[in-house]
Order: C-alpha cells, then sequence, then structure tokens
C-alpha cells in the first residue's frame, strides 16, 4: 500500500472480482477534509470489460448540526440501488441497475470514512476522483476481501483485475 494526495488505485493481479452486492467497498484514511466531500468520474467495469453505469451522494461533514428543514430529497424507493432512507420528498433520482457509492462511517476529527456500493453486477475495476479529501491510506472492505492491491494518491481511485476472475 502507497499513499499521497486524493487517489485510491486498487486492483487483483489474480482476476477476482467484487459479487454483485452490498457493503463497504474500501476504507479511506485522510488527514484534512473540506466540508463536503464526493466521490466523481467514475470509471467501473463488470468482468467482461462492460462499463458499469455509476451514481454516488456527496458527504456533508457539517450535516447533523441542527436547525434548518426536516426535508430530504433522495430517492424513497427501497427497490432503487441509490435508496435514501432519510429522504423525505422523492426527487426522481432512483437508479435500478449499475453501482451506487456514498459513504459511511465518516469520522472527520480520526480521519476516516467507508466508501459504501451497493451493485446489480460483479466489479471487475473501478476508478473514481475523491474530492474534499487528502488521502493518506486505503484498506479492508470488499476490495480486500477480493485481493485487490490498494494504493492512494492524487485524487483518483483505481481498483482492478488482471485476469476478470469473478
Amino acid at each position: 500500500v502507497s499513499t499521497g494526495g486524493s487517489t485510491v488505485i486498487g486492483f487483483s493481479l489474480t482476476g477476482s472480482s467484487i459479487p454483485a452486492g452490498e457493503g463497504v467497498m474500501i476504507s479511506l484514511t485522510f488527514d484534512s477534509s473540506d466540508d463536503i466531500i464526493c466521490l466523481n468520474n467514475f470509471i467501473i467495469s463488470n468482468p467482461s470489460a462492460e462499463s458499469i453505469p455509476a451514481t454516488s451522494d456527496c458527504f456533508d461533514t457539517n450535516a447533523g448540526g441542527g436547525g434548518g428543514s426536516d426535508e430530504v430529497e433522495g430517492c424513497t424507493d427501497s427497490d432503487a440501488i441509490n435508496y435514501n432512507p432519510n429522504a423525505t420528498i422523492d426527487d426522481g433520482s432512483c437508479v435500478y441497475d449499475g453501482i451506487h457509492l456514498t459513504f459511511d462511517n465518516v469520522d472527520a476529527d480520526a480521519g476516516t470514512l467507508d466508501v459504501m456500493f451497493n451493485s446489480t453486477q460483479d466489479i471487475a475495476g473501478v476508478q473514481f476522483d475523491v474530492e474534499g479529501i487528502s488521502l493518506t491510506g486505503a484498506y479492508g472492505g470488499a476490495a480486500e476481501e477480493a485481493g485487490w492491491s490498494v494504493s492512494t494518491g492524487g485524487s483518483t481511485v483505481i481498483g482492478f483485475s488482471l485476469t476478470g476472475s469473478s
């Protein structure tokens, strides 16, 4: 594992992939953050090297501070891969095929967070940019379980298998 900037690179030299489903894709460590943390510029593929359509949510490190409205826009359909259990207003954003990435267990003081996934397809490779944090490391999750090597630096996340196994 090597670290630096905001890029994460992860891949398998044996061709393993992350099975369709949901959970922690990877955990990230960081030493500074902006108010908003986002994932952008996705390139995610299945074992056939076909692109998987991807969506994500940003994370507001200042959320939960009280005040404001109780209304939350988002996908309110629990069958969608981007279902938001906190949404009170359906904004028409529901997605039913592909992969949805979001954040969980964000601790700005400790500098840790989990990148969560919900995918209808096996994942053989990933690349995405992380905006709003300066990464210091990456570990764990389904990427580690699949035997992927993981590295961080810059603002891009890359993960793939060289043999295409699932």
